[in-house]
């Protein structure tokens, strides 16, 4: 089984940006299960920067962020990363993010934004 995060490194040295993306994302879900939650989330941002996918699988990875943020205690990271993933505010995946990222910013003390 190949290593994601090195074929990422390879990818994106060859300047298939979007493969490059795919994989960090496939790494961040491995390290995500693995419960290496900052190194989740720092593949998370990478396949984010590198410009991963359609707007609907980049709103999803910023939801993952928001996740192993929250599960790190940057509450205030995963609030960020919560909102950066909503794409209509006014369905009900919307309101759910939104709502998750005042909890965020609730137990972060952030009771105005909150």
């Amino acid at each position: 089984d190949a290593d994601p995060e090195r074929l990422m490194v390879h990818w994106e040295g060859a300047g298939e940006l979007p493969r490059a993306a795919e994989l960090a994302a496939v790494a961040a879900e491995r390290a995500e299960r693995a419960l290496a939650f900052q190194r989740a989330a720092q593949l998370y941002e990478k396949s984010l920067a590198l410009g991963a996918g359609a707007p609907d699988r980049r709103a999803a990875l910023h939801v993952a962020l928001g996740n192993t943020r929250a599960a790190e205690g940057q509450g205030l990271r995963a609030a960020e990363a919560y909102l950066a993933g909503v794409v209509n505010p006014d369905d009900a995946a919307g309101r759910d993010l939104r709502r998750r990222a005042a909890e965020e910013m609730l137990c972060a003390g952030r009771f105005e934004e909150g």
